[in-house]
């Protein structure tokens, strides 16, 4: 970090936010008033603009006086301002203003309030379309960034900054209120503290060269509670412990469909989980992160799937998460080993990958999940969802794309769709014969829109290496045809089947096809990341209590020649036969095609029958053709694999 320009100091009172130390995340206390009651309404609002007029003058010819000054910036990983009342008497906050460096911007009035001498007052930096119940400012904080406080035109204290130190760490003067500015550990409404030489940074808590140890900590009812009925997803209120770091006050949460429901009526507890920073306490994140995913290796005797397939998507370009390995133990019951997922639905993606996290994001489902049409009503598909912008969002991009994706010509798809990432991530599924996704049971997937352009977005990848085989055989998967890349008709994917109709458009998807097999999914590096990441987890896949598969099982699914479990290949096997499939379809040595059918016959449906499948009880993975251990062991999941 380097160029700090100051002139004042001081702190403030309210919510308890964000800690983050050494890969930490903790939140402190609620917003409360001078007698330690809940903050008025006035408070519980974003800062208003003022009509006030900051005198025009260089900072450093401002001289701190008694008062309000700025004490404490968080600008990454959960921006907030820490002030602080400094002096003999007591401070009306309704008296000053704050504002960033951007010129545009107006000053935003602090709320009506007073501070003692000493009080802290903590405010939050939420951007101009948030909305919290606790104070805000309608602007964020950058890496590089500046503040000015003023009182009546005049300004009293300001803070500027260039590449500020990393996520974990803050700005706070030393002593409180009056030393310089120096990098600290963040301490939201309390002193500052001097950030210790070689303590880590908050930095990405996805690790790879590591298993994590992760403990979820609640109260024997809340995981009673959960245990008693998983199908529900009720939030639980717990502890959040990485690496012997706690985050308090996170919710805790079964996720998941067919993933969820192998599990939920057993006696085993090894649920998908999902845990949320920002439900309890608003703001929180842990090193930025706000949601995070578990999921359970359900279909993976390999475990390294969507590790492998995630790895693949973010180095060819695609929006795509990122994960992580953990030894996961909730309510004191050791579980073992899980796959830590960033969560798209989580700003802190959207921002990373798309530079802003405001626009609409979709997660449409099976059977509406293909994007074909029904009507111009968004209430008539029920299995679309917005998670991000429901109150705000007249759905009429969304409507849009779903109408030239259907019935406009080729030439209109790049007006309403990222055509280049669509050709990318359908090389991806056929590279990977993923077909738990857009091109094979219309599920697990986002869209993200930005000015009415919309991009796609992979998810959940435990059944990529052609472990769904969507009523494939074993030899269709290992020849999915490239240029008809869907499970059943490529008609009923409209907004794969509107580009495939441009030529320019094919031989576009071509070449992402051929940078695939010859980059990251060429054999050589498959074989050193699968060996590499298989090293690592080896002793947890032997320890784990709770897996679906055997130690053998394992060993047998990551570079054994023929089937490994039911009719599904090793990884290693299915990575050298693709590749040589797809080159001898690209050059016209095998079939790419099959006069619009697609792959397999299935029509689409998931599970090859209405609503999943006679027997799947609305599981679009069931039946997939496989009848693993799992199954065997429990028939009642997907009776129609074992018949």
């Amino acid at each position: 970090m380097k160029n700090i320009r100051t002139r004042a100091r001081k702190c403030t009172n309210s919510l308890g936010l964000f800690l983050c130390a050494g890969l930490l995340v903790l939140l402190g206390s609620c917003a409360a008033d001078d007698e330690g009651q809940p903050q008025s309404q006035n408070d519980a609002a974003s800062l208003v603009p003022s009509d006030a007029s900051i005198e025009e003058a260089e900072p450093e010819e401002h001289e701190r006086s008694s008062g309000l000054v700025i004490n404490e910036i968080v600008s990454r990983g959960g921006d907030w301002i820490e002030l602080v009342a400094t002096g003999e008497e007591p401070v009306k906050l309704n008296e000053y203003t704050l504002v960033d460096d951007k010129d545009e911007r107006s000053p935003a009035l602090l709320p009506e309030r007073t501070l003692n001498p000493g009080d802290f007052f903590l405010i939050q930096a939420l951007g101009e379309e948030a909305a919290s119940e606790l104070p805000f400012v309608p602007f964020k904080l950058g890496g590089s960034d500046s503040l000015t406080l003023a009182s009546k035109g005049e300004i009293v204290d300001f803070i500027s900054w260039e590449d500020h130190v990393s996520e974990g760490s803050s700005l706070g003067r030393l002593p409180d209120g009056s030393g310089a500015f120096q990098v600290t550990k963040p301490t939201p409404e309390a002193p500052n503290e001097l950030w210790e030489e070689g303590q880590a940074p908050c930095i990405d808590p996805f690790v790879t060269d590591k298993v994590l140890s992760i403990q979820i900590e609640l109260s024997s009812e809340a995981w009673a509670a959960i245990k008693a009925n998983p199908s529900a997803k009720e939030n639980q209120e717990a502890d959040f412990i990485y690496e012997g770091k706690k985050v308090e006050k996170v919710a805790l949460r079964t996720k998941g469909n067919s993933s969820l429901k192998s599990v939920a009526n057993n006696p085993s507890s090894r649920f998908p989980f999902k845990v949320d920073f920002n439900e309890y306490v608003e703001g929180q994140s842990f090193c930025g992160v706000k949601k995070l995913s578990f999921n359970n290796g359900f279909k993976d005797p390999s475990f390294l799937r969507e590790y492998l397939a995630y790895k693949v998507a973010r180095d060819i370009g695609l929006p795509a998460s990122q994960t992580a390995f953990v030894d996961l133990t909730v309510g004191g019951e050791h579980l073992g080993l899980y796959t830590m997922v960033e969560i798209v639905d989580d700003d802190s993606f959207l921002e990373s990958n798309f530079g802003n996290d405001k626009g609409d994001l979709y997660k449409p489902d099976w059977p509406d999940g293909h994007l074909m049409w029904k009507s111009a009503n968004y209430e008539d598909y029920e299995d679309f969802s917005i998670e991000n912008n429901a109150d705000t969002s007249d759905h009429s991009a969304f409507m849009n794309l779903l109408d030239v994706i259907n019935h406009g010509s080729p030439q209109d798809a790049e007006k309403v769709l990222n055509v280049d990432t669509m050709l990318n991530y359908a090389a991806f599924n056929a590279v990977f014969v993923n077909l738990d996704s857009y091109t094979g049971n219309g599920h697990n997937y986002y869209l993200y829109e930005q000015e009415g352009i919309f991009t796609i977005i992979p998810w959940d990848l435990n059944e990529a290496f052609g472990r769904f085989t969507c009523g494939c055989n074993s030899d269709e998967v290992i020849n999915f045809l490239i240029d008809e890349p869907s499970c059943g008709s490529l008609e009923e994917r409209p907004m794969l089947h509107i580009l495939m109709q441009n030529p320019e458009w094919v031989e576009q998807y071509h070449q992402h096809l051929e940078s695939i097999i010859e980059g990251p999914f060429n054999r050589q590096n498959m074989e050193e990341w699968l060996l590499e990441a298989a090293n690592l987890i080896r002793d947890h896949v032997y320890g784990d209590p709770t897996k679906f598969f055997s130690n053998q099982d394992f060993e047998a699914s990551l570079v054994t020649e023929g089937k490994a479990t039911g009719n599904t290949m090793a990884l290693l096997p299915f990575v050298s036969e693709r590749i040589n499939s797809i080159q001898q379809q690209l050059q016209d040595r095998l079939p790419s095609s099959n006069e619009g059918q697609g792959n397999c016959g299935q029509g689409g449906v998931p599970g090859g029958g209405p609503g999943g499948g006679p027997g799947g009880g609305g599981n679009p993975k069931c039946p997939d053709g496989v009848c693993d251990a799992f199954e065997q062991a429990h028939p009642e999941v997907c009776p129609e694999d074992c018949q």
